[in-house]
């Protein structure tokens, strides 16, 4: 497996690199209810959530060039509140949604066993496991990956602050730091949370064929 920060030669490499910085979507009305969210509407921030979005602002001040964020209402506020406070414009990639979780939306978290979410004591144990009408981790990493390399095509070279989900920042993470699917971590990603990452854009440093 090629690292996105390596070249196949093991050498540095002198592509096009995204500056990225990701963002998990303030607290939601569903998140105080441990209700499953993946891509149903209805879930808005709280009080709390947009809270905990404007206390991001000052650090990303004169830092971020630009704004993108998953087209769910939860991420668009969000954006919008930053983009607002710094003077940008957001834009929306459907890409950077979170898993779709299918018929396991609305239900409690409970609902989320390793036979279907494709994870275990807090590690990626199936990648190809997924809830009836729903998405594998396979399918989300492949997704987010894609919209991540998109965005940072649009402006190589400058930073962009993307606004998302769980699931999609774990995935762009792994891919950044090279690390394989099976096996990854799930570690918490907090509300309004910031995950800077950068990504080499060469076609050769694709993984697993992704295409960009």
């Amino acid at each position: 497996m090629t690292r996105p920060h390596e070249s196949a030669h093991g050498g540095s490499n002198a592509s096009p690199t995204a500056h990225l910085v990701l963002m998990r979507h303030g607290e939601t009305t569903w998140n105080t209810l441990g209700t499953v969210q993946g891509q149903s509407p209805g879930s808005v921030l709280t009080a709390l959530g947009r809270s905990q979005v404007r206390a991001t602002i000052a650090q990303l001040s004169g830092r971020v060039d630009a704004v993108v964020s998953s087209d769910l209402a939860r991420a668009v506020e969000s954006a919008h509140i930053v983009a607002t406070a710094l003077g940008l414009s957001a834009r929306v990639d459907p890409g950077l949604r979170e898993r779709n979780f299918g018929v396991l939306e609305g239900l409690p978290g409970a609902a989320l066993v390793p036979s279907v979410e494709g994870i275990s004591g807090g590690v990626v144990v199936d990648e190809n496991a997924h809830p009836a009408n729903g998405e594998s981790l396979r399918d989300l990493y492949e997704r987010s990956v894609r919209a991540a390399r998109r965005v940072g095509q649009r402006r190589p070279g400058q930073r962009t602050l993307v606004v998302t989900h769980g699931g999609p920042i774990r995935m762009i993470r792994a891919y950044a730091d090279g690390r394989p699917l099976m096996g990854c971590a799930w570690d918490p990603v907090a509300n309004a949370s910031l995950w800077p990452v950068e990504i080499e854009l060469a076609p050769e440093l694709e993984l697993d064929g992704l295409a960009p």
